[in-house]
């Protein structure tokens, strides 16, 4: 899965990431947290590529497919809401649509160069599970609030927070290998996190997000990496397990401490 490899980003006098390397073990779903200001989002926006570091390298296949929630909405989307989820799958979507439009182009004016292109889509369609590719956009909108009536209404008509939900449903639709959410709960309520929770609990790829609902790092986290003064630091676990281990780190260093400062002092006796 994803690697990086030494990597660092300042901004003027100030270090946000300071040489880190990590693999981001595949299957898991990670919590990244720290105080805010520590640098999380520059993290994110690293490894899906909207920045870049100063020096180090983020490795991954090249076969892999990466999906990265955006913090807005599409200013052109497509001209329902079910279309727009559907799209966030570009390359089934974008078959989808030239195949309808080849289909449509042939019923006028048969033409074997278009029926070649149109076969090469359908076998690409086919071969990935294209067919299910509106059904899956249906079930993620309906579990992120949305109602049946409001599928094949313009995305226009929504709040902005429901564009950013329909922003998630696009993300969740287009089924990536590695999945970066930022704050994903931000415009949801009760019922849609829980969907949300349990879509997650059940996602097959590698999962790296960040959030400052505690119940929603706690059902979902299965690693916390903690990011404070440029370093990350993994604890096995959710949130809760991570404070525990931590508060459990503190102990015994000020154990530790306490001994070497009473050592310290019978030297000095001594």
């Amino acid at each position: 899965m994803i690697r990086i490899e030494n990597l660092s980003k300042s901004f003027t006098d100030r270090t946000l990431l300071d040489h880190l390397t990590y693999h981001f073990p595949e299957g898991e779903r990670i919590a990244l947290v720290g105080a805010n200001g520590q640098g999380k989002t520059t993290l994110l926006n690293i490894l899906s590529r909207k920045d870049s570091p100063n020096s180090g390298q983020v490795i991954q296949p090249k076969s892999m497919r990466l999906a990265f929630l955006t913090q807005s909405p599409n200013l052109h989307p497509e001209a329902t809401i079910r279309q727009e989820c559907m799209a966030g799958h570009q390359d089934l979507f974008t078959a989808h649509k030239q195949m309808a439009s080849l289909l449509e182009k042939m019923a006028i004016d048969f033409k074997e160069d278009d029926y070649a292109i149109y076969e090469r889509l359908l076998n690409l369609y086919e071969n990935n599970n294209g067919y299910q590719l509106e059904g899956n956009a249906e079930k993620i909108l309906l579990g992120l609030g949305f109602t049946t009536e409001q599928l094949d209404q313009h995305p226009s008509t929504l709040s902005g927070g429901w564009r950013m939900r329909l922003e998630l449903a696009k993300t969740l639709t287009s089924k990536p290998d590695f999945l970066i959410l930022d704050e994903p709960t931000n415009h949801l309520d009760l019922p849609s996190i829980e969907w949300l929770e349990e879509y997650l609990q059940t996602f097959k790829g590698t999962l790296l997000f960040v959030s400052h609902d505690r119940s929603f790092l706690n059902n979902v986290a299965t690693i916390t990496l903690y990011l404070k003064g440029g370093k990350l630091q993994p604890f096995k676990g959710n949130f809760d397990d991570f404070l525990n281990q931590k508060e459990q780190t503190r102990k015994t260093d000020e154990a530790t401490l306490k001994k070497l400062v009473k050592q310290q002092a019978h030297m000095q006796r001594f």
